[in-house]
């Protein structure tokens, strides 16, 4: 057994205390929703209208549960009434991202991108 392992063992015996201190980092690295002004989000919004009608990939970056993840794909349709973006990843997989998620957007150049 190495030195890492042996290391965290005494921590294994107390599985509460070891799932409390996981909680608190998880906390740690959380952040808050960003709030993007009026000029931001008018800029999002003229990049999601000229790749609607280009039919360009975008990078989607969105806020969820603390953290800001990452979608790479079209968009497939924009729901008015229920303010989502429906969007077809490189992979085909549909994803529903509400509007007031979005905290940036940029267009991908798909020669540069590698899909997975």
């Amino acid at each position: 057994m190495e030195r890492g392992m042996k290391k965290w063992r005494p921590f294994a015996a107390m599985p509460e205390q070891f799932e409390r201190i996981q909680e608190l980092v998880e906390a740690q690295n959380q952040m808050k929703h960003p709030v993007l002004d009026e000029q931001r989000l008018q800029e999002l919004n003229e990049i999601i209208d000229c790749s609607m009608a280009e039919t360009q990939a975008l990078s989607f970056r969105y806020y969820k549960k603390g953290y800001i993840r990452m979608i790479v794909g079209y968009i497939h349709y924009y729901d008015e009434y229920k303010k989502q973006l429906r969007i077809m990843d490189l992979q085909q997989q549909p994803h529903i991202l509400p509007i007031h998620q979005i905290t940036d957007v940029e267009t991908v150049e798909m020669n540069t991108y590698k899909s997975f």
